[in-house]
């Protein structure tokens, strides 16, 4: 009996497929979203700078003014807002209507507004805050980059070492073949040996002769460093 599907016997899979392409799109969504604010964000803060600028030279409002740790210039807020934005400029529209105040009543007295007034005001934070990262930036990087050099120095150390003890061991290996093809009696000599490391106790390379012949040489270290070789036919 073949089983042939039905409207009812689908709708529950049908159901499924629809609610996730719909969490797929909403995800897409929100990163499209994400990544057009990134784009715009910062247009968004320099014109709302550039606002800030503008509506506070309107209201006429002046360093003095005010009492308490706000108490900036037109320039000044817009320079704070374009900085740190969601502390200034909330600070700032809260801060419009004693602007106002002022606007319709010169005469009001900056001590009945605000605060205290402190010795600096927030634009000297703002500076001190934009130094103080910029400087934790350079120490990061200093630190980085002595980082990077020390391991730098140490990777070339290493290679350094192990090209030595390499070309060390091929002299050492010319010079016991020549020990060994003297031994046998033969005239010819090994002139010259290539070896290419393959793990820290084994190398492969080459062999020349004076007679212009070449042979495999393979090269195993024991645990002493003594070195134990053999050679064959080129090819092997």
């Amino acid at each position: 009996m073949q089983w042939v599907p039905t409207v009812q016997g689908l709708a529950p899979h049908v159901g499924i497929v629809a609610a996730w392409s719909a969490l797929a799109f909403m995800f897409w969504l929100l990163v499209l979203i994400a990544e057009i604010l990134a784009l715009f964000t910062p247009v968004i803060l320099l014109g709302s700078a550039i606002w800030v600028i503008f509506d506070a030279s309107r209201l006429g409002a002046r360093h003095g003014q005010l009492r308490g740790f706000f108490d900036l210039s037109p320039w000044q807020w817009g320079f704070c807002c374009f900085m740190f934005s969601p502390v200034f400029f909330p600070a700032y529209c809260l801060s419009r209507p004693l602007y106002q105040k002022i606007a319709t009543n010169p005469q009001l007295a900056a001590s009945s507004l605000g605060i205290a007034r402190p010795k600096v005001n927030a634009v000297w934070l703002v500076v001190g805050l934009i130094a103080l990262e910029a400087v934790g930036t350079m120490v990061v990087l200093t630190v980085t980059g002595a980082g990077m050099h020390d391991e730098q120095v140490a990777q070339q150390q290493q290679i350094r070492e192990s090209q030595d003890k390499r070309a060390n061991l091929e002299e050492n290996l010319k010079a016991s073949i020549n020990s060994d093809l003297q031994k046998r009696g033969e005239t010819r000599t090994c002139t010259r040996v290539v070896l290419i490391k393959e793990t820290d106790r084994y190398y492969k390379g080459v062999t020349e002769y004076s007679d212009n012949t070449r042979a495999n040489v393979s090269v195993e270290l024991d645990e002493d460093g003594r070195a134990m070789y053999e050679t064959g036919p080129l090819g092997q």
